[in-house]
């Protein structure tokens, strides 16, 4: 591609609606939408352009000596840069609607603090056996018809018979589940209560892998949302208060507080958060916080610093 012909693909660039669209890369696409901006901070196109590796591994003491500025203006440049979009085209798209037929209903009862458990059609959903066309067809003499209707017929019937099981099975773990964690639907807060695929196993008398396939991809509706039946199975850490029982839910809650409230100039470290939960009895590793911090979507210190800012 010439000069010339490079220069009318980029004029072109600029024109399309919204700004980005067609980019060849993801620094061009943030160049392109930054120019059409009326509110992009000053410098924004300068850092993107000419530091945009150094910028994006947030190296940002030397993106600020190298244009004379200071590292809260920098901030406010990532701050900005964070609201554009890496795929403009996107918009245009159009994404495919998944459905979730819970396979369990809880009904709550807050006044007499109960809870009743019923399963939908689901869990066992409706096999039809044509019984006219299995007469009509038993009534020709050909042998190997009559062997192939009796084999048909030993299909549907044991297909019946496994249909049956497995909405019993998740009948029962479904029952198990909600007197483990009947809190969870009674409480405001939704509380969890420690419990392991084991545990359910070995209260009702079966392996753990039939449990595990029972909750594999199962859900479960109340009058506040639809969760997958794995989500009602959690860990219990380790805790010095002995008449509490944590849960890696509850641990990760106490993160995310403490996360909310640090300095933002100077946020804590994995290592900081484990010696806080040591104060509140909670005893984890730092790769435990790191995990848990990681589910949550709460990024590392050193990516949650904020210039310019006391809180």
């Amino acid at each position: 591609m010439d000069q010339t012909t490079l220069l009318d693909a980029l004029t072109l660039l600029q024109q399309l609606d919204p700004p980005g669209i067609g980019a060849r890369n993801l620094k061009e696409c943030l160049l392109l939408q930054i120019e059409n901006s009326d509110n992009a901070p000053k410098y924004a196109y300068e850092i993107i352009d000419e530091s945009f590796v150094q910028f994006a591994d947030r190296k940002w003491s030397a993106v600020a000596q190298h244009f004379g500025i200071s590292l809260e203006e920098v901030q406010n440049v990532f701050d900005y840069v964070r609201t554009l979009s890496p795929a403009p085209g996107a918009v245009f798209g159009q994404d495919d609607i998944g459905y979730v037929y819970p396979d369990l209903l809880v009904e709550i009862d807050r006044k007499n603090q109960s809870v009743k458990l019923d399963v939908t059609k689901q869990s066992r959903p409706l096999v039809v056996f044509k019984k006219d066309y299995f007469d009509e067809f038993s009534q020709m003499p050909d042998a190997e018809v009559k062997k192939y209707l009796r084999e048909k017929k030993a299909d549907y019937l044991n297909i019946v018979r496994n249909i049956e099981r497995r909405g019993a099975t998740i009948e029962r773990v479904g029952q198990a589940i909600v007197n483990h964690q009947a809190g969870f639907f009674l409480k405001d807060e939704h509380p969890l209560n420690p419990l392991l695929l084991r545990d359910v196993a070995h209260e009702l008398h079966l392996h753990e892998s039939t449990v595990s396939r029972a909750v594999n991809g199962k859900y479960l509706k109340c009058d506040f949302g639809v969760f997958e039946l794995r989500h009602f199975f959690t860990k219990r850490v380790n805790n010095s208060k002995e008449d509490e029982e944590l849960t890696a839910d509850a641990v990760q809650s106490q993160i995310k507080a403490l996360v909310d409230a640090e300095n933002k100039a100077k946020p804590l470290s994995d290592s900081r958060l484990v010696e806080h939960l040591a104060q509140n009895g909670v005893k984890i590793s730092r790769r435990t916080v790191a995990k848990y911090r990681d589910m949550m979507g709460i990024v590392s210190s050193s990516k949650r610093k904020r210039f310019g800012e006391k809180r």
